[in-house]
């Protein structure tokens, strides 16, 4: 009896401080550590009940898997994902981003405006960054002669340039048959949109200023021969719309059908061209 009148007394303490005036036992009467979890009832605990951040500092480096976070899980629009050492992120549905920049995080590689892609400037020199071309050939004959004029308005080509710190590089191939002649033939790229040839070289007198020029051996009708050079030029700001002019001294290349004669010995052939951008 003894005994328990000393454990009493140790719970009621000095004066009853223990119990409060409604029969509960005050804090100061639980011994420390005296409660574990079969004391407390499910589901009895409250967010307010726990210490801020004390759930965070138990989770122990690497213990949540994937398989522990929900769907669709949304992180704020300012806030970043990296990953560390050789960390990847890979993803089995789509990854969207609307920038991708090089691993110092100061260069932009490549950014999108909802519709379109666009190459920045760490993009790597001398990398192709756009691209058109054309392969067109009719079941006719196209000549041409006299001074440098468009070829043909349907081997047009219009382009958008990335940055106009950029090169593009536009390469014409065309067969053609000078019939029986040795006079000579030229041609050059020009800007329909500006009115203006492309890369044109420098003026020397009263020679023509192109980028390819040809004298064709004289043997029959078929003579045939191909065009073809490259031009390397300045990338200019907006959508541009570029053409083939060619011209001749003295005689008419055939273009597509080639030689006027239905021989087979003769041939066609498409014109075949493009423009390609070249980061600097």
């Amino acid at each position: 009896m003894a005994t328990n009148t000393r454990k009493l007394a140790a719970l009621l303490g000095a004066s009853g401080t223990g119990i409060a005036d409604a029969g509960t036992i005050n804090t100061a009467g639980i011994t420390a550590d005296a409660i574990d979890n079969t004391k407390i009832a499910d589901n009895a605990i409250n967010d307010e009940n726990i210490a801020a951040g004390q759930v965070v500092a138990d989770i122990a480096d690497d213990a949540i898997t994937g398989a522990k976070f929900a769907n669709d899980i949304a992180i704020s629009t300012t806030g970043n994902i990296a990953t560390t050492g050789s960390g990847t992120i890979t993803s089995a549905g789509n990854l969207k981003v609307d920038t991708i920049k090089d691993v110092s995080g100061t260069k932009t590689l490549v950014t999108q405006d909802g519709s379109n892609w666009a190459w920045g400037t760490g993009v790597p020199t001398g990398t192709v960054v756009g691209h058109t071309a054309i392969q067109f050939h009719e079941a006719t004959t196209l000549q041409s002669s006299g001074s440098l004029s468009e070829l043909d308005t349907d081997v047009r080509l219009t382009y958008t340039a990335k940055s106009t710190s950029n090169k593009l590089l536009f390469q014409v191939s065309a067969f053609f048959v000078s019939p029986n002649s040795t006079q000579l033939s030229w041609s050059t790229i020009y800007n329909v949109t500006d009115s203006a040839y492309v890369g044109q070289p420098v003026a020397a007198g009263s020679r023509q200023r192109v980028h390819w020029g040809k004298r064709t051996s004289n043997y029959d009708a078929n003579d045939h021969d191909m065009m073809n050079y490259l031009v390397y030029a300045n990338a200019p700001s907006g959508a541009k719309t570029y053409t083939i002019y060619h011209g001749t001294s003295g005689k008419t290349d055939h273009f597509y059908m080639g030689s006027v004669l239905n021989d087979p010995v003769a041939a066609t052939a498409p014109i075949v061209w493009s423009i390609t951008e070249i980061q600097q």
